[in-house]
C-alpha cells in the first residue's frame, strides 16, 4: 500500500485539442494498447473526475473526459494508476510503497504510451513548444520535505519528475521515459538526496542539475536512452551540472548501454553553458557552472562520448571512477563563463575503446586553471592526450601540465 503523509495538493491539466500537420483539428485520443488492460485511469482535480468512479474507462468524450479517478484519497493497492493531469506536490508527504505488487504511476506524453502524434508534429511540438501536453511531467515537486520511494514512474512529456522544492529524497524507484530529462533540478531546488533508482529511457539526461545547492546523487543505475525526437539521434549523457550547482557529490552510480552519436558528450558533465539569465550570479556576476562537486567510485561502461566533461567547474574532484568510454576527460571554456579550476583527477582508471582510438585527455587552449592529476591508469590502443591543439604522448602531457607524473599508461 501507498502510505501519504500530512497534506497532498493535486492539480492537473485540461485536456485539449491539437492540430495535426493539415491543420484540422482532432480529437486527442490515447493509444490503449500501450497500457495494461487493468489500468486505472485519474484525472487529479479534474471536475469530471471522481473517486466513486472505477477509472477503467480510457475514452475521452468530446473536450471532456470520461469517468476517471481523481486521485484525492490516501491508498492505492498495486497496480497501473495512468495519469491525466501531472501531480504537483507543494506540502511535506511520504509516498512509498512497499507491496509485493509494484506500483506503477504514468502519465501518456511518452512514447510507451498515450498521446499519439505524427513525428512531424511531434518535432514541430518539441522545436516550438506549441502544445500543453496533458502531462508535462508526471511529479512536479513543489514543496518542502517530500520523499518518493519505492514507485515506478513512468512517460512524463518533457520530464519524469521535475524538482523545484527543498529537501527532496527520491529513492529505489524505477523512472522511466521522457522527451527530455528523467530528473529535472532548477534554481533554487536544494537539499536532497537521489539513489538507488534505475532512470531510463530519457532523451536528454537522467538528471539534468540547473543550479541546485546541496545534492547527493548516489547508487543509481542509468541506462538504455532513447532518440531525441527532432534528431532521430542518440545524444544522451547520465547527469548534467550547470547554472551554477554547487556542494554536488556524484557516487557509486552505474552507468551502461548509453549508446550515442555525439562525441564531445561527457557521460557526466560538470558545467557547461545554457540559458545564461538563468544562471547564479554574485554581484552581477555569472558563477562557475558547477562549483564544490565531488565525483566518486562511478562506474562508466562503453559510453560512447567521453566519460567526463568540464566546462566552468570550480574546485571539482574526480577520484577511484571506473571508465570505459570513446575518450577519458575533457575540458573547455565558454567565453561567458568563469574559466574552470581546481580540478582534481585521482585514481581513476581509464580505458578507451578500441573502436574509437580517441583521447585520454583533451585541454583546449585557456580551458582550466589548477589541474591535480596523479595515480591513473590509462588503457590506451594509442597513447593520445590532447593539449592546446597538438597530440602528445603522456610524458609529454605530464610535463606541460606539471602534474600526472605517478599515473600509468598500459
Amino acid at each position: 500500500m501507498i502510505w501519504i503523509l500530512f497534506l497532498l495538493l493535486l492539480s492537473g491539466c485540461n485536456s485539449e485539442n491539437i492540430m495535426e500537420d493539415s491543420g484540422a483539428k482532432k480529437e486527442l485520443h490515447l493509444n490503449e494498447s500501450n497500457f495494461p488492460s487493468d489500468a486505472i485511469f485519474i484525472a487529479p482535480n479534474d471536475p469530471q473526475a471522481n473517486d466513486a468512479n472505477s477509472g477503467t474507462e480510457a475514452t475521452y468524450i468530446g473536450n471532456g473526459i470520461g469517468p476517471k479517478k481523481s486521485l484525492n484519497f490516501s491508498g492505492l493497492s498495486g497496480g497501473v494508476y495512468v495519469l491525466l493531469g501531472n501531480i504537483t506536490i507543494d506540502e511535506p508527504i511520504i509516498i512509498t510503497h512497499y507491496s509485493d505488487k509494484p506500483l506503477i504511476i504514468m502519465g501518456q506524453g511518452s512514447i510507451d504510451g498515450g498521446e499519439v502524434f505524427t513525428s512531424s508534429r511531434l518535432k514541430r511540438m518539441a522545436l516550438l513548444k506549441d502544445y500543453k501536453p496533458q502531462v508535462r511531467e508526471v511529479f512536479l515537486l513543489n514543496g518542502r520535505n517530500i520523499i518518493l520511494d519505492g514507485l515506478t514512474i513512468r512517460n512524463g512529456f518533457r520530464h519524469v519528475i521535475n524538482i523545484q522544492g527543498q529537501n527532496i529524497i527520491i529513492r529505489n524507484s524505477k523512472i522511466h521515459g521522457t522527451y527530455e530529462d528523467a530528473i529535472k533540478v532548477v534554481k533554487g531546488a536544494n537539499n536532497g538526496v537521489i539513489e538507488g533508482n534505475e532512470i531510463t529511457g530519457f532523451s536528454s539526461q537522467a538528471v539534468d542539475f540547473f543550479a541546485g545547492i546541496n545534492w547527493t546523487i548516489q547508487n543509481n543505475k542509468i541506462h538504455s536512452p532513447r532518440a531525441d525526437p527532432v534528431t532521430g539521434k542518440i545524444n544522451s549523457n547520465a547527469i548534467g551540472l550547470k547554472g551554477g550547482a554547487e556542494n554536488v557529490t556524484i557516487e557509486n552510480n552505474t552507468i551502461f548501454n548509453m549508446g550515442g552519436d555525439e562525441r564531445f558528450l561527457g557521460s557526466i558533465a560538470l558545467g557547461g553553458t545554457g540559458d545564461l539569465d538563468l544562471y547564479r550570479r554574485e554581484n552581477n556576476h555569472l558563477l562557475p557552472a558547477a562549483m564544490n562537486i565531488n565525483v566518486y567510485n562511478n562506474e562508466i561502461i562503453d559510453y560512447e562520448g567521453f566519460g567526463f566533461s568540464i566546462v566552468s567547474c570550480s574546485n571539482c574532484t574526480i577520484i577511484n571512477n571506473k571508465i570505459s568510454a570513446r575518450g577519458g576527460i575533457w575540458v573547455d571554456h565558454d567565453d561567458n563563463l568563469p574559466t574552470a579550476k581546481e580540478v582534481k583527477f585521482y585514481n581513476n582508471n581509464l580505458t578507451i575503446m578500441d573502436e574509437y582510438d580517441d583521447y585520454a585527455v583533451m585541454f583546449f587552449r585557456g580551458s582550466i586553471e589548477d589541474f591535480e592529476s596523479a595515480n591513473n591508469i590509462y588503457k590506451l590502443s594509442t597513447e593520445r592526450f590532447y593539449i592546446d591543439g597538438f597530440d602528445r604522448t603522456h610524458q609529454e602531457f605530464s610535463k606541460y601540465i606539471g602534474t600526472d607524473e605517478t599515473s600509468i599508461v598500459k
